[in-house]
């Protein structure tokens, strides 16, 4: 059985205590949380690794499959990737990139093109999702520049 209540802290206070035959009272106000305030500039290392990482991106998906693997040396960018996972300073990564709305949207910032910031972002996000798991999961569902 589910039962929802839907009010004011005061009048599902006074529910919930008819419900167990209690007197009606209100139920107490939470606290605030001290919640981390969100940073107004990327971090350094995050605007580094998009403006990289878009720099030479090819949107066709063909330039990796045409060069061969052994030629493209250490994956520099998972490698920042990676690193930037495990700084201390991710929890502001993060923070940052949700006040802007998601991935994409952090993208944006520094990519004008929105086909090409979207693409960039989704690729982030599928080598985030073993390097940065919090990271890829900002990335928004749907394509927010979609009309």
């Amino acid at each position: 059985m589910k039962i929802v209540l839907e009010g004011t802290s005061e009048e599902v206070g006074r529910m919930l205590n008819a419900l167990a035959g209690l007197p009606a009272t209100a139920l107490p106000r939470s606290q605030p949380t001290g919640a981390m305030p969100v940073p107004v500039d990327c971090p350094p290392a995050l605007e580094a690794l998009i403006k990289d990482w878009a720099a030479d991106f090819d949107l066709t998906g063909k330039r990796h499959w045409d060069e061969s693997a052994s030629n493209t040396g250490p994956e520099l960018k998972g490698e920042a990737l990676r690193s930037l996972g495990i700084s201390s300073s991710n929890g502001k990564v993060l923070a940052w990139v949700m006040s802007k709305g998601g991935l994409t949207h952090a993208v944006h910032e520094f990519v004008p093109d929105k086909k090409l910031a979207r693409a960039v972002a989704g690729n982030i996000a599928q080598v985030a999702s073993i390097l940065f798991v919090d990271l890829a999961q900002t990335l928004e569902h749907f394509d927010p520049f979609e009309d």
